[in-house]
């Protein structure tokens, strides 16, 4: 089966291969590796590190380059190169304990024919390749870590090791040989290592190792362990302590734990990662990992610092005696450099003691002691144990000779253990010496060695020397003792030779306060003052509780409260006090004549009599059984316990008691030992308690007693009774360490503690767990994801005989929220919706905010109808526009918007008339023929257009919509025509010969018969006859006017006589033959002018007729002034008429009657028609006349507010129009913007330093336009005044560019070209020019010139421009020197910002929409920026971040650039659409196009697609995405 490894090509550092690397587990587990020691590692480190170069070469016998390589070769890395790569991967390898290896050729080959190929293009052919070339590249990618972004073969290495795929490869324990490859071109960098197939198993090899320097590891690399065989992650738990505060990492199936059985081939590989801050060096971990196939491990891990690693003190950071090497003495207290200590923080100014098991410590030096301390004191760990390995000298010669304090400055004190923190545990001396503790500013209950023991502290073996205690004015202390201030617990063998000076203090020469147990010590110290002292103890408890002990009663004078333990300093010299203490505990000791006083370990002292010397006495003596002299009363006591441990705890071996244990009679047999239940060592007889006796060593936790007994014998010296000693042993109960805490609990919020389960599922696990803490309700916090919150529990184990309770334990809970979503609530026309949002049901922390949305705002189509909800409001309403008239002569009302119901918002109206019914035409362009200028006036049809245009209102947005209004004129009847009178005829004649002409002028119409056409008849009267016929009135208008039927006129029908016969008058009608035999003269008609003529005789006869009926009348109208009367005068128009003839003028009344023909108006009168009628001599007259019967209305006015003009936008004077008719009465006149802007006070937004000015940006608090002025540069370096920003200090680019690297061939680059090589001396503000390193932004300082000299010998105090003349700053003014490279403006839109980067070219950045909640933001080819127009050449950095409305973005072709994480925080972006085709990989930075989501297409051009797409997602684009044409 093949094994590959594969990488993931990303940029700088990041690994692409996979790797592994190895810690050693206890070598006596048989792991198989070799555990190397600090200074073994230091120093091989210290050897290969000197030859490791990280410089990158190639044998000259093959191409040099590989980057230009042609396909016929890769090249080969020189020997100190592979040399350099060998000694890093075999530093790591010496670490984990494994075997170094040597390079191949041949595996060089492959690997560098990898890297070759992965930086050309993995899809090169066989062809292309040849065969050489091709196999090895396939061979190098079976077997290979491989990597992009790494600068060289050595960093790669320490990239992989980050790596725990690629760490297990460089581990194979099996591994003898490797290969090295390495190829750059163009910035891309690929490495390359071939581990070989070899033996796949990585055995028993872990990471970090044992002992590891912590520049080989960092804090949060991932930790590993292999073991070589197949594990089940289900089974394995993984434990992580940290030994200095006990913290626990848990790793196993349910969270932290990955094992993998296939890694190429590799099983049963761990990886796991407690979360760490940081390492300091000496930070210790034990590592314990159960359920493995081969049985449970366990290892230590221990980090350190092996650059300054010395044997003698460890880490070099710390003296001789333990302290911090940056760390000073002030006032007594320690001043820690975490500037200057490597350490940093993590250094407290000690050396931790050494952590030999947990909660075990080995101290040798002051600063382990002063560590110790504070761990109990500060840290709280008052259990902890700790032995002395060395003698301690804290401060040299605290005291003179006489016991007074010496002069100088010392470190300060502080007791181990506080009331509130009373040390708990096992302090053993081991028979050595503190030396020169001092303490004059210790506060608290009691102060000493120790302040204040609890009852299960024991502290032994060790004396305290050369130390001075005191008081001040700081000092609170009540209780003084040289080795414990306020002691409840054991103190044993110790002994005191100091000073302690005191007031108002309880103070000892052992402890200040007891109420525990003090034997076998002694003092010597000086008390000076004090409340209560005591040679041993100031205020003891008990006298029982303290034996064997002795004070120097002439060194410790004056009154005490336990004289009895006094000795005078002549028995101290003399032996005595080392002989009685040494009978008790054999460690006491003293050489007579050189010692004053009993030493720890000294030579033992025997008593000759009333003497002591080092010597055994001649005289023999008889000890009974309490080893009293029968003869002499020396007592040397009974059998005495010299090293067998009392107290245990369960779980601990108990050993078999051994005759080594104990100090037996001298010559004595091998002593018995019998164990018995309880504590029998008080029993008199044990003999009553043989029930309790025990044939098996005790095991479970419990009181014992351990019963010593040797028999009696003889020695050349003396005679031994049988003796015994019971020793009480206790075995305390253990507290459990390996239980399994509940994991993944798990509540609801607002559930109670309580009703979190704390079932463990592990049925290892027999134990159990109840909560301590209150039954509280338990929250989720603010985060939707909820909160892991820590209550504390205890366990409670099975076997509660010999465990503990373990109270306090920390247990996490992951409480999360009931989330309820309430539902989206759609927005309509006219009601507000909501978002979806959702919340906690039970504690109402909302996590998203149901928003508001506003009313979507009806669209009223031209119909009426909302195109969204279908809401009808109906287009424009007739309200009272009158659509029926009769003709008046004059033109109808004309239209207003009062007349109409409108859409709401319609401030106009637009009126068109039409001939004809338009209403029915669909488009009104086709009858545009019809289209009349103004009101009609003749009778007919019309279509009135009413038309109100598109507009918006707060509620609604309305389309365009008309009104068509049909109005019809209709004909009037004739009501003033004038009938024909004196209509005559001839017997005989037709109806038509009879004339109906008027003659009178003003009547245009004329008359027809409607009757038939009939021969008219006299009848028999000879005067004839009057008949009636009908006619009809037809008016010259009628267009406008009806014709009038059924008109009656009157005709006189005469009979047309000739004379018969002879006789006068005799005559017959020529048409009926009716005859007259008058003789008068008959017919004919008189008028007022002249008499009747005779129809006989045709002779005028009679008088003139001046009745009314001889007159012809013509009405004349009189009208009074508004028309509401009228008189008319019938005058006879007849020629010869006047006033003197009777009836010539009549005089009448008319009745009127009124109709209003067209309405007032703002502008136009309300006209009425008037029509007088009245009836005269049987004939009915009737006229009509138009009078003004209102006034127009007059225009209602408003007023339109002035708008006032800014620096950009014009403005409008105040006006005035009608609210009814809309007529503007007052026109606004446009008001040119001002050009001045208001501008702020300015914000720095570049600040200066001693190569670049500064700039200063001001914004116009109007339009939001800036400007800029530069700050002078920081005074500094006259030689370097443009100086290079970040590019590595290079010291010979003093013109540098910022952020080029280094660039050695652009001195005086242009900022963010990437160091082209075409603009060497580019220009960044003219940076570079000695004359003018800033470049003039205005004219020498001028201030009259707004403009102003912002950077060369302009006025400091009016950089840019003189305001204090109370003028706003201007506005940048039109020239090249107001713009600086780095400014950011507007442009002149407003639309977006901009940043300058090249003043000459014109070329901007695109920095920021100014609107973020833009749904398409565009970057546009180029921009106008005061006037003047750039191309933008750039995308900043983070430019739509926060644009989340966003759906499209588009990218102008100018683009060249695009700046790291330009598309961050686009979410909810679609489509991004690029215009350019001049992104090329370097134009490109790291992480482009991080942020962008597989949601979203981008769209390139379609020659760009492919090179585009390896560019994108080469700068962060996810793979997910895609990249079209």
């Amino acid at each position: 089966m093949k094994k590959r490894w594969k990488g993931i090509r990303t940029l700088c550092l990041v690994v692409c291969g996979l790797m592994m690397a190895g810690v050693s587990v206890k070598a006596d587990n048989g792991l198989g590796v070799t555990k190397h020691t600090k200074k073994e590692i230091a120093e091989y480190i210290k050897e290969t590190q000197a030859n490791i170069k990280s410089e990158i070469g190639y044998k000259e016998n093959k191409d040099p380059d590989p980057g230009t390589m042609t396909m016929d070769g890769a090249g080969s890395l020189s020997d100190s190169v592979i040399n350099s790569a060998l000694l890093k991967l075999n530093q790591y390898r010496y670490i984990a304990g494994l075997d170094a290896v040597t390079a191949n050729e041949t595996y060089s080959d492959y690997a560098q024919a990898l890297a070759f190929v992965k930086v050309h293009g993995s899809g090169l052919s066989s062809d292309q390749l040849g065969p050489t070339l091709y196999q090895n590249y396939l061979e190098g990618e079976k077997y290979s870590n491989y990597a992009t972004g790494c600068n060289g073969v050595v960093p790669a290495i320490e990239t992989w090791m980050k790596n725990p795929d690629a760490r297990q490869q460089m581990m194979k324990s099996s591994m003898s040989e490797t290969g090295f490859g390495f190829v750059y071109q163009n910035a891309d960098y690929y490495a390359a290592m071939y581990t070989g197939q070899g033996d796949t198993t990585v055995k028993n090899v872990a990471w970090p190792a044992q002992i590891t320097p912590i520049a080989f590891f960092d804090s949060g690399d991932k930790w590993t362990f292999a073991t070589g065989q197949e594990e089940s992650v289900g089974n394995i738990t993984v434990t992580v302590t940290r030994l200095r505060d006990n913290k626990k990492w848990t790793f196993d199936k349910s969270g932290g734990l990955a094992v993998s059985n296939n890694t190429s081939g590799l099983k049963g590989y761990l990886v796991f990662q407690p979360k760490l801050d940081s390492l300091p060096s000496n930070e210790q971990f034990q590592v314990q990992i159960t359920g493995l196939v081969q049985g449970n491990v366990s290892y230590s891990v221990e980090f350190f610092n092996a650059d300054n690693y010395s044997e003698s003190t460890g880490d070099a950071q710390y003296d001789d005696n333990g302290i911090c090497k940056y760390t000073t003495l002030v006032d007594g207290a320690l001043k820690h450099d975490d500037t200057k200590c490597p350490e940093k923080n993590n250094c407290n100014g000690y050396m931790p003691a050494v952590c030999k098991s947990e909660g075990n410590y080995e101290i040798g030096n002051a600063g382990q002691l002063y560590w110790f301390a504070q761990q109990v004191n500060e840290e709280g760990k008052s259990t902890y144990n700790a032995v002395l390995t060395k003698d301690i000298t804290v401060n040299q010669n605290v005291l003179n000779a006489d016991n007074t304090l010496n002069s100088g400055s010392y470190m300060e004190w502080t007791p181990i253990g506080s009331i509130s923190k009373q040390y708990a545990g096992t302090f053993n001396g081991q028979n050595h010496t503190i030396r020169g503790l001092y303490g004059k500013k210790m506060s608290g209950v009691a102060a000493g060695l120790f302040g204040v023991t609890a009852a299960t502290a024991c502290i032994s073996n060790v004396g305290m020397e050369d130390f001075y205690f005191g008081v001040s004015s700081e000092t609170t202390i009540a209780n003084m003792g040289a080795i414990c201030g306020a002691n409840k617990g054991t103190i044993d063998t110790c002994y005191s030779k100091g000073c302690m000076s005191v007031t108002s203090q309880i103070c000892g020469g052992v402890s200040g306060f007891n109420s525990g147990t003090i034997s076998n010590s002694y003092s010597v110290s000086a008390i000076n003052g004090g409340k209560k002292r005591g040679g041993i103890c100031g205020n003891n408890k008990n006298d029982k509780n303290v034996s064997n002990c002795y004070f120097d009663s002439d060194v410790c004078s004056g009154s005490v409260v336990d004289s009895s333990y006094g000795k005078t300093t002549a028995a101290f010299k003399s032996g005595k006090v080392a002989y009685l203490l040494g009978k008790e505990q054999s460690v006491w000791g003293q050489t007579i004549g050189v010692d004053d006083t009993p030493v720890l370990n000294g030579s033992k002292v025997y008593e000759n009599g009333d003497t002591y010397s080092n010597g055994q006495a001649t005289t023999k003596h008889h000890y009974n059984a309490s080893g009293q002299c029968t003869g002499c009363s020396e007592n040397i006591g009974t059998i005495k316990n010299n090293s067998y441990k009392t107290n245990y705890t369960y779980g601990d071996t108990i050993p078999e008691p051994k005759e080594s244990n104990f100090t037996i009679p001298e010559g004595a047999a091998t002593p018995t030992f019998t164990w018995y239940d309880g504590d029998q060592t008080a029993i008199s007889d044990l003999n009553s308690v043989a029930s309790q006796k025990r044939n098996t060593m005790p095991v479970d936790a419990g009181i014992y007693t351990l019963v010593v007994e040797t028999p009696a014998h003889d020695t050349e010296t003396a005679t031994y009774d049988a003796s015994s000693i019971r020793i009480k042993v206790v075995i305390a109960k253990a507290t459990p360490t390996d239980y399994i805490k509940p994991t993944g609990l798990t509540a609801k919020c607002g559930d109670k503690l309580s009703a979190v389960s704390l079932k463990v599922s592990n049925t290892n696990e027999k134990g159990s767990f109840v909560w301590t803490d209150s039954d509280v309700e338990l929250k989720a916090g603010s985060n939707e994801k909820g909160q892991t919150i820590q209550k504390t529990a205890k366990y409670i184990p099975t076997d509660t005989k010999n465990y503990n309770e373990v109270e306090g334990i920390v247990l996490s809970i992951q409480v999360t929220h009931q989330v309820v979503t309430d539902s989206a609530v759609a927005a309509t026309c006219e009601k507000e919706g909501k978002t979806k949002g959702r919340r906690c049901s039970a504690c109402n922390t909302v996590f998203v905010k149901q928003e508001t949305i506003q009313p979507l705002k009806h669209h009223y189509n031209a119909n009426g109808r909302c195109t969204k909800c279908d809401k009808n409001i109906g287009t424009i309403t007739n309200n009272n526009y009158t659509t029926v008239y009769e003709y008046c002569g004059y033109a109808i009302s004309e239209p207003a918007p009062k007349n109409f119901i409108l859409p709401k918002g319609v401030t106009s109206l637009v009126f068109t008339w039409y001939n004809g019914d338009q209403t029915g035409v669909v488009d009104l362009n086709t009858v545009s023929a019809q289209k009349i200028e103004n009101e009609p006036v003749n009778a007919g049809t019309y279509t009135l257009v009413v038309e109100a245009p598109a507009h918006d209102t707060t509620e609604a947005k309305y389309d365009a919509s008309n009104l068509r209004v049909k109005v019809e004129i209709k004909k009037v009847n004739p009501t003033g025509y004038i009938k024909p009178t004196e209509l005559t005829a001839k017997c005989g004649d037709l109806l038509s010969m009879v004339s109906l002409k008027v003659n009178d002028e003003n009547e245009k119409g004329s008359f027809v018969w409607t009757d038939s056409n009939v021969k008219l008849e006299a009848g028999s009267d000879v005067n004839g006859q009057t008949i009636t016929k009908k006619a009809k009135y037809v008016p010259a208008d009628t267009n406008n006017y009806n014709e009038v039927d059924g008109i009656e006129l009157s005709i006189k029908v005469e009979h047309e006589f000739k004379l018969i016969g002879g006789t006068s008058h005799n005559a017959q009608c020529t048409s009926c033959k009716t005859q007259s035999l008058s003789t008068a003269c008959v017919g004919g008609k008189a008028t007022c002018t002249s008499p009747a003529i005779c129809s006989i005789c045709g002779k005028p006869y009679g008088d003139v007729d001046t009745t009314i009926n001889g007159h012809e009348y013509e009405p004349v109208y009189n009208w009074s002034e508004n028309g509401d009367s009228c008189t008319v005068e019938f005058i006879c128009k007849r020629a010869g008429c006047s006033g003197s003839v009777q009836n010539h003028k009549l005089t009448d009344a008319c009745a009127v009657t009124s109709k209003v023909i067209k309405q007032a108006t703002c502008t136009q009168e309300e006209i009425t028609t008037r029509t007088a009628t009245c009836s005269f001599n049987n004939i009915e007259y009737t006229t009509s006349k138009d009078f003004v019967t209102k006034s127009a209305l007059g225009h209602q006015e408003v007023e339109d507010p002035a708008v006032k003009a800014t620096c950009v936008k014009e403005g409008k004077t105040a006006g005035k129009h009608c609210s009814v008719c809309k007529t503007v009465t007052l026109e606004q006149k446009v008001v040119p913007a001002t050009g001045q802007h208001s501008w702020d006070g300015g914000t720095i937004t570049k600040e200066p330093t001693k190569t670049e000015e500064g700039i200063k940006t001001y914004t116009c608090t109007s339009c939001q336009q800036t400007k800029w002025e530069t700050i002078p540069k920081l005074n500094g370096d006259s030689d370097n005044p443009g100086g290079n920003t970040g590019d590595g200090g290079n010291t010979d680019n003093p013109g540098g560019n910022t952020g080029d690297s280094g660039n050695t061939d652009n001195p005086g680059g242009n900022t963010g070209d990437g160091g082209n090589t075409d603009n060497p001396g580019g220009n960044t503000g003219d940076s570079g020019n000695t004359d003018n390193p800033g470049g003039n932004t205005g004219d020498s300082g001028n201030t009259d010139n707004p403009g102003g000299n912002t950077g060369d010998n302009g006025n400091p105090s009016k950089p840019g421009g003189d305001t204090d003349d109370g003028q706003q700053p201007s506005a940048p003014t039109d020239n090249t020197e107001t713009v600086k490279v780095g400014m950011v403006t507007s442009d002149d839109k407003a639309a977006a910002k901009y940043q300058i980067t090249n003043v000459d070219k014109k070329e901007v950045s695109f920095v920021k929409p100014v609107n973020k909640k833009a749904k398409k933001i565009t970057v546009p080819n180029t921009v106008k920026i005061d006037g003047k127009t750039y191309k933008v050449t750039c995308v900043s950095g983070k430019t739509f971040s926060g644009a989340n409305k966003c759906k499209t973005i588009i990218i102008g072709k100018n683009v060249t650039s695009i700046k790291a994480n330009a598309f961050s925080g686009c979410k909810n972006v679609k489509t991004i659409i690029f215009k350019t085709t001049k992104l090329t990989k370097k134009t490109v930075a790291k992480n482009a196009f991080k942020g962008i989501t597989k949601k979203t297409t981008i769209k390139v051009p379609k020659k760009k697609v492919s090179s585009y797409k390896k560019i994108f997602k080469s700068k962060g684009l996810s793979s997910k995405v895609k990249v079209k044409a």
